[in-house]
């Protein structure tokens, strides 16, 4: 009988896996935004203000419903947006225009190109859980803004440097428009973000870190 059985809580520990994304991947310099060159056969430069690859749910399109399209009323949102209830939402709020069926492996010239971006929260409810986000993004030299008091509200991001983390769209857009408009500060942010990419995390060296001592107990 399941309503005699003791439920026991299991003890979760943050370790930072979501770095993984980066396993075995080349660590591209890109703090030069006028050259990089992340493969022998092509080169980019950072001059695609915004992109945000997202796949959907009703929550999200309500939260860059608010956090986006007030500001970029034009920017297209790559991903999966096109099913059930939150079609009809897409469409009664007019935006059609703005999701675009499209992978974030399937664009990545447009990614390299890309200066930043806006990590949305998985929910509401889950304002400390974080995802590989922020790192697929800073991997292609995209400044990762978030929400502070909705996304790693815990702050394990402590190496990641503190002015991408907003707490207000307005701050966003105003931060955005003042890296745009200040090209040697945009460049101070983006070494920072590099120097996030530490190289231990693209080599194996980052998986004996997290599971050794998990192993040893």
């Amino acid at each position: 009988n399941l309503k005699d059985k003791e439920v026991k809580e299991v003890p979760m520990v943050y370790s930072g896996i979501e770095r993984f994304f980066l396993l075995d991947k080349e660590r591209v310099d890109f703090t030069d935004p006028d050259d990089i060159n992340p493969n022998l056969f092509e080169s980019y430069k950072k001059d695609v203000e915004f992109t945000m690859t997202l796949n959907g749910s009703l929550f999200r399109l309500d939260y860059i419903k608010k956090w986006l399209f007030p500001y970029r009323p034009d920017q297209k949102v790559y991903g999966k947006w096109d099913w059930g209830k939150l079609a009809e939402k897409v469409h009664a709020y007019g935006l059609d225009k703005n999701f675009v069926k499209r992978g974030m492996t399937e664009m990545e010239d447009v990614m390299w190109r890309t200066k930043y971006t806006f990590v949305v929260p998985a929910d509401k409810s889950t304002t400390n859980f974080v995802t590989q986000k922020v790192y697929s993004m800073l991997y292609y030299g995209i400044i990762p803004f978030w929400d502070k008091n909705a996304y790693d509200t815990d702050n394990y991001y402590t190496d990641i440097p503190d002015y991408v983390k907003v707490e207000t769209p307005e701050e966003l857009w105003e931060k955005i428009d003042f890296l745009n408009n200040h090209p040697d500060e945009y460049k101070k942010l983006l070494k920072q973000c590099y120097d996030a990419l530490k190289p231990k995390y693209f080599t194996t060296e980052y998986i004996h870190e997290v599971f050794d001592c998990i192993f040893k107990k």
